[in-house]
């Protein structure tokens, strides 16, 4: 099984990423010798932007695929590439994030308390899917507070 993302979430991160940027070659074309306040701020809080979008694309979204007793993730941007056998697996955890107007479920395989992996419905149009397996092989150990 392969996972499959969301239009507007991994991909839609990256898409952030690159207007962000279109935005701020843009500015510094047609001002580039006009440093007010407000060309501060506005890079100020671009900056910010993609720092976030960039932390969410290198820690949360990957692609994911299941064999038998092993999953095999890889950062899409990085091409990191990390393999777990479902034995090294303790269990998961399930948590629920709230966001104005949307609520996604987040899955995180735990190994000696320690977080493997995470798994967000936001991430994946077959997160239904995904988590059917992985509860039919792993425990769950417990609701997971950040």
């Amino acid at each position: 099984m392969k996972s499959k993302f969301k239009i507007f979430s991994g991909f839609g991160l990256l898409i952030v990423i690159i207007i962000l940027l279109t935005l701020f070659i843009q500015i510094i074309i047609t001002k580039p010798h006009k440093y007010d306040s407000d060309f501060v701020a506005s890079f100020f809080w671009m900056i910010i932007a993609a720092c976030f979008t960039l932390h969410q694309i290198l820690t949360r979204v990957n692609s994911l695929t299941i064999n038998n007793d092993t999953l095999i993730y890889t950062n899409i941007l990085t091409r990191k590439t990390k393999e777990i056998h479902l034995k090294e697996i303790d269990g998961y955890t399930r948590k629920f994030e709230m966001t104005p107007g949307f609520d996604y479920e987040l899955i995180t395989l735990r190994k000696e308390n320690e977080n493997l992996l995470k798994i967000s419905s936001f991430y994946y149009s077959n997160f239904k899917e995904i988590k059917k397996y992985l509860e039919a092989q792993l425990k769950e150990i417990g609701d997971y507070t950040l």
